[in-house]
Order: structure tokens, then sequence, then C-alpha cells
């Protein structure tokens, strides 16, 4: 495939860091970001890196080589691979903007570059590295080095003719003695298990970001390197690696004969071909152990299943077994099914790293879904939320029919595992009322979060019985004078009113609700994307009322609802500041209205956001929605968070106390 290479900049930390993205005419969804290794910069030793990245952009890999803060041509203070974890971040983000369709990324590293990829995982828990290829990767220790050498190096000696020759002789050197000597003692009191404990703190965070790290791992070992051998020994005698390199998403491939840097042409041509066979590979979501005992309901605890967590990063990625799942759920609400998450993270959420689907599976059968999204505060802990935002009405955990708290909380359990440093998680906006709402606040007790509710919005509602003849003349004297004045001056005035559901008109529509919002009393949209996506996948289901109110050629007022089984939700409605005397906005309601009542034959209709007084002219009945938050005491961040959450609460009520007493109990 032809590809281009092209020389970019980008930004780390107020510094503009150097690298050469090699894309192709045709990308991949995944794309390989080079972490270097060593005293070494973008190219490689023997231009290996180079040539790699141009191997994999012919098989239709992006690949972005570049240089840390400090190294090469990027400017700033020089680090060891200990501290690139944002210059790591800075590049993916990068290569994500230069070839946005880029959706997946893969790290790859050589000696400390594949360290520090692990470490990056485990610091950042950046959710959009699905795949590790580590070569060599660098967990040097005294002892381990001790191990290695009279593993690998004393005992080939010790079996050579020309060693007992030059010791009788006298030849070998009292220091090459003394250095096996220590050898021997250190790499004994390394094999003692209670040793593991003495190693440097960045091995036991790259074993723990090993076992954490659900997506695919390719290890490849050169066979004639000391570091690659101190690797097998550390993972061998140090509790800590126990199995990790046997677990299924690693595949490890030895290589005989080849050097630390691969530097024949034969090895390098192999370390591409397994690398490029591993891109190659199939998407897989990334799998937790959920470390749990069997799940079990009622009697049947001895024969339950063992649970696996599943993570997927898109909506598209679901397997059909799981989006069946989340169908079934789209029935009690548009905002749980796939449609309404995929136009949430293509257009809200498109390059956010955090964006997750957990997936629980019992017996292999999905039982329970929560589509979060996870954010990095400041470098140091993760906050995780609902996958929602300001448009989100409604939010539930995906759960299958008598899915219980027990098996939600293995998702929480795996959430919390993946994330050391989880401080807190915050699900909203919910119903209060509902059986989801009480399984989600007790699986988060369960799985050892301390859970607080909060009040969101009112919502503003009414059952609907179909007599629209009726429900309009039970409206105020005051709304139904505008709505019969209002109406007589627009038609005089040439006004029209259009519902379109779908069709050639659509776009056009769309496009004059746009120019309404623009000259409305309402703010910018901050995704901009996100209505006009909406509006087009409700159109093709047939859930679409988009209705506007033109003067003449002029659109002065738009309105959009969804309809969907038997339920009428009211999602944006908008006016043109300079036609407010005509009240369009109004006549447009009457219209939908209408239509809902008469046509659609819907049981409700939904103002779903807020506690605005326009909407009770039109509503007979409220409800609240609440949220949940919930600490994790067993870090820091979420400790903090729930002794400043205990205290909020108690100083309100402090002040609530204070207020009654100053006024006296109100009749």
């Amino acid at each position: 495939m032809n590809y281009t290479e092209q020389a970019i900049t980008f930004e780390c930390a107020q510094e503009m860091l150097v690298g050469i993205l090699a894309a192709p005419q045709a990308p991949s969804a995944t794309g390989v970001v080079v972490v270097v290794g060593g005293p070494q910069y973008r190219v490689g030793s023997h231009r290996q890196f180079t040539l790699l990245a141009r191997a994999l952009a012919a098989g239709g890999y992006p690949v972005l080589r570049f240089d840390y803060r400090g190294m090469g041509d990027s400017p700033g203070g020089k680090r060891d691979f200990l501290q690139v974890t944002e210059d790591i971040r800075s590049a993916i983000d990068a290569l994500q903007q230069r070839v946005p369709q880029v959706t997946r990324v893969a790290l790859w590293g050589l000696c400390d570059g594949a360290t520090a990829a692990l470490l990056y995982c485990q610091e950042s828990g950046d959710s959009r590295v699905d795949g590790l290829c580590l070569l060599n990767p660098w967990v040097r220790s005294e002892a381990s080095l001790a191990r290695a050498h009279v593993k690998h190096y004393y005992t080939r000696r010790l079996r050579q003719k020309e060693f007992w020759i030059k010791l009788v002789s006298g030849k070998v050197a009292t220091a090459a003695l003394a250095d096996l000597w220590q050898n021997l003692r250190l790499s004994r009191a390394g094999a003692d298990r209670r040793a593991a404990q003495q190693l440097l703190p960045f091995q036991q965070r790259m074993a723990h970001a090993w076992r954490a790290f659900g997506g695919s791992i390719l290890l490849l070992l050169s066979g004639d390197d000391y570091t690659a051998k101190e690797f097998l020994e550390t993972t061998r005698m140090d509790g800590g690696w126990a199995d990790l390199l046997e677990r299924p998403n690693v595949a490890r491939h030895d290589l005989p004969g080849t050097d630390h840097t691969f530097s024949n042409a034969n090895a390098r041509a192999q370390v591409e071909a397994l690398t490029l066979a591993w891109l190659q590979r199939p998407a897989q979501p990334q799998t937790i152990s959920a470390a749990d005992k069997p799940i079990a309901r009622g009697k049947a605890a001895a024969a339950a299943p063992s649970a696996a967590v599943e993570v997927y990063r898109h909506p598209d990625e679901l397997p059909p077994d799981v989006q069946a799942l989340f169908g079934a759920a789209e029935e009690h609400s548009i905002e749980f099914g796939l449609s309404w998450y995929r136009n949430l993270v293509n257009t809200v959420y498109p390059r956010h790293p955090g964006v997750a689907i957990y997936v629980l599976r019992s017996a292999g059968v999905p039982t329970a879904a929560l589509p979060v999204i996870l954010t990095r505060r400041h470098g140091l802990w993760t906050d995780g939320e609902s996958l929602s935002n300001y448009y989100t009405a409604l939010y539930a955990p995906v759960l299958a029919p008598q899915a219980s708290a027990d098996e939600l909380a293995v998702l929480v359990r795996a959430m919390r595992r993946t994330h050391a440093s989880l401080g807190s998680l915050r699900f909203t906006p919910m119903d209060p009322q509902s059986e989801s709402y009480r399984i989600l606040r007790a699986a988060l007790v369960r799985a050892g979060m301390v859970p607080f509710d909060f009040f969101c919005f009112g919502n503003w509602f009414m059952k609907v019985d179909g007599n629209w003849p009726a429900y309009l003349q039970s409206r105020s004297g005051m709304l139904r004078s505008t709505i019969k004045r209002m109406g007589k001056k627009f038609t005089a005035d040439g006004g029209t009113l259009e519902l379109v559901q779908s069709g050639p008109d659509l776009e056009r529509c769309l496009r004059a609700y746009e120019q309404v919002y623009a000259h409305s009393w309402k703010g910018a949209e901050p995704y901009p994307d996100f209505m006009p996506g909406l509006v087009r996948a409700c159109s093709a289901r047939g859930w679409l009322r988009l209705g506007v109110a033109w003067l003449k050629d002029e659109p002065i007022a738009a309105q959009i609802w969804i309809v969907t089984r038997a339920k009428a939700d009211i999602y944006k409605l908008a006016y043109h500041e300079d036609y407010k005397a005509y009240a369009p906005g109004t006549l447009l309601t009457v219209m939908l209205m209408q239509q809902a009542f008469e046509r659609d034959q819907v049981g409700e209709v939904d103002y779903l956001i807020g506690d605005d007084a326009y909407k009770k002219s039109w509503m007979g009945e409220r409800r609240e929605r609440w949220g949940l938050i919930a600490y994790n005491p067993r870090s820091l961040p979420g400790l903090f968070g729930l002794c400043r959450e205990f205290a909020g609460r108690a100083i309100k009520s402090v002040r609530q106390r204070f207020a009654v007493r100053r006024t006296g109990p109100q009749s």
C-alpha cells in the first residue's frame, strides 16, 4: 500500500515534540506509536524504527515515531523511561488528530521503551491502547543482573576447558573470581521469594500493569541478549509475575541468535513480519479476570458459573449478543440503546481515551453492561462517570432480566482493579424509583465503594388519554387565547408549520433548525454534530418528529421530538428572537402535541430536563432524576473525596437547622 512520511510537531507540557508520521493511503483503525528506548531517538539503532514504520505503513497501519522531551530534536529537559507518560499521551493524541480513522493504538517499545509502554498503561489507564508490542523489556535490578550472569555467562564458562586451564595456571584474575562470588551471593539472595519484595518499584508496577492490561500483548525476546534473559529470570523468580507470560492474551516469540536490537537484516525482517501479523489479528475486546467467586442466584450457588469481564471502546465493537442486550434495554428508553451511544461517542467523545463499555458474561452469556467514561485527573488519579453528558435525560446500567447487584458489582470491582488510583464513580441522571437504580447502588456497596444520592433535576411529563380536544380545553385560558390569537396572526402574515420525519426534506429542515438555534436565546452548541447525528439516526428508524415554523421563507422556530414505543420525548426547541411576538414555539408545540395524541397515539409525553415554568403549562406531573456518586476508600483521592462529601453534607445539615431556628417552622 502507498503511504506518505511527514515530519510533524505536537505539544507536550508547553514543549513542541518532533515526530515522523507514516500514513497509509487507506489507514487502518489501529495505529502504532513507537516508544523509543534507551539513549535513542526516533530513527533507532541502525535505522530500526524508521524501517519498521515503513514496513507497517505499507501494510496499512499508521505509525508515529517521535522524540521525547530532551531527546533528538525535541526541546526540554532530558528524562528517562520513568518520566515519559505525558510524552506518550501527547503522541497518541497527535496520531489520532492527524489520522482520525485511528480509534485503537498499539504501543511498540524496545528495552526500556517496552517498560515505558507498560508503565504508561499503568499510570494513565488510557483505553485507546488495546495492544502492546514489547521487545526485550527492561527489568534490571542488582539481583536480576546477577542471576542472568550466573545462569547464562558463568555456567557456560565453567563448562569450558579453557577456563580450567587458566584457573590452574593462575591466569584467571582474582577480580574475576571475586566477581563470580559476588554474583553467586546476589543471585542466591534473589532466588529467595522474599527478595522479590526488594525489587525496584518500577518492576512491580510493570507486573501490575501487565496483569491489569486486557488487550493483546506481543512479546519478542532475543536469544542472545542479557536484557531478555534478565526479564525471563525476573518473571520466573518473582511471584508477582506468576503466570503472566502464559495468559491467553500474550503471544510470545523467542528469536534464537538475535541480539538486543535485532541488528541484522534477517532479525529485523522477523520482527517486522511478527509485528504485522499480530496487528492483523481480529479485533478482540479487552478481557479482565473477574477474580470473583461464582455468582449464584437462590439455591444454585454450587452450580453457578464464574464470571468474565470484557471491555469495549466503541459501540460498534460489541458482538451480536451484547448488541441484543442493548436492544432489549432500548425498549425502555432510546438513551439505553446503541443508536444513542454510537452518536454520543462519535460526536461528543470521538477521541476520548476513557470511553469504555464494561460487559459481564456469566457462562458465556452477557448479563450486564456498564457504559462509562474514565478521566485521568492531573495525571494522578482516575474518576469515572456514566457515559453521558448534558444531552442525556436518563441513564441506567444495561441489565438482563433477573440480573443482580452481585453481578453488577463484578463490573465495578473490575473497573477498580484496572484503575488502582480510582477515586470516584458518578452516575447521572437516573430514575431513583427504578430497579436499575437500586441494583447499581447495592452493587457499588458490594464492590467496596461508598455511595451517596444527589438530586439532578425535575422532570415534567404527562400521561395521555388520547382525547386531544379535552386536553387542549384543559389548558389555561391565557394559553388557549395565545394559541388562537397568534395562530390567526401567524397565518395572516404568511406563516406555515411543517412536520418532517424522513425523506428528501430532512436535510433542508435540519439546516432550518440549526439556523433558528443560532438566532435563539440559547448559547452555541459545544458539540454541534450531536443533534444532527441524533436527528439522522432517529429518522432512519422512524422515530423523528422535526417541526419547523416558517414565516414566508424564513425559519423562525423549530422543535425536535422523538417518538418511540408509545412515548414522545421533547428534545430540543428554539425560536428566532426577532419573531418572538408570533409565539412560534407555542404554535409548533400545539402541532406536535396534536400529532402525538391523534396520529402517534402515545401514552406519555415527556419534557425531559428541567423545571422551566413554561413546561407546567403543558404537563401535569413532575418526577425527579437523581444521581449516585461513590467513593473508593482504598485510594487516597477516594478517601479525600469521601471525607469532603461527609463534611459538605454535615455543613449543609447544620445550615438548614440553623435557618429553621431563625425563621421558625414553615406552616
